[in-house]
């Protein structure tokens, strides 16, 4: 599974072609519904508006589903250019408070708020 948090709203349908043309998947296996309602064995992409923090709308890539054909930071750059946003994805590493900041243009480690990550899974940037 690979999960990207995209910065303020975007449009749903805009974000959902994006992906679907990105991935090469068709546009009817990206879904915009809460991750709890979703049967993964049929929906490759899920769309879940999380709705506050820095990085209120999530997009869940079920891996086992879709092929990569380039890698995550890759894709992640090709649809914040495509939605001119950024957005975050985990970097992997063992702490759970830094990810990824990805724009069109860069890459760059940042932390996220703890209490609000642990507390809520609410995405806010620490300076």
């Amino acid at each position: 599974m690979f999960e990207m948090y995209f910065a303020e709203a975007i449009d749903l349908q805009k974000l959902c072609d994006a992906v679907a043309k990105h991935l090469f998947v068709r546009r009817e296996d990206v879904g915009v519904v809460p991750l709890y309602l979703i049967d993964t064995k049929n929906t490759a992409v899920v769309i879940d508006d999380i709705g506050d923090g820095d990085f209120p709308l999530g997009v869940t890539i079920h891996t086992e589903l879709v092929w990569f054909h380039i890698s995550e930071v890759d894709l992640a750059q090709k649809l914040c250019t495509s939605l001119e946003t950024t957005c975050l994805i985990s970097d992997d590493g063992d702490n759970p408070y830094r990810w990824l900041l990805v724009s069109q243009n860069s890459v760059q480690n940042v932390f996220t708020n703890p209490e609000l990550f642990d507390g809520q899974c609410i995405f806010k940037i620490v300076e």
